[in-house]
């Protein structure tokens, strides 16, 4: 799966009180952030964009993203054993 935008993405990786801790998918960055700078109540797998200053979820990235975990997933514990 591919962006095609100029967008850096990012994903939630968990929820921890009043902080989220973030994974960017362009470098592998880790980091925390509070939960004041999202737009939308932040959920863990979301993915986001920083834009003016707050993390706004892209709800068309994130399912597009998690169709192809699971088929990912799927394909990995599904292949025939020789």
């Amino acid at each position: 799966m591919e962006n095609n935008n100029d967008k850096e993405y990012f994903v939630i990786d968990r929820i921890e009180s009043s902080r989220v801790v973030l994974q960017s998918l362009f470098t592998g960055e880790v980091f925390v952030v509070e939960k004041d700078i999202f737009v939308d109540k932040p959920k863990e797998g979301d993915t986001m964009f920083l834009e003016n200053g707050l993390f706004v979820t892209d709800d068309n990235y994130t399912l597009e993203r998690k169709k192809s975990l699971h088929e990912d997933m799927h394909r990995l514990f599904n292949r025939r054993k020789n």
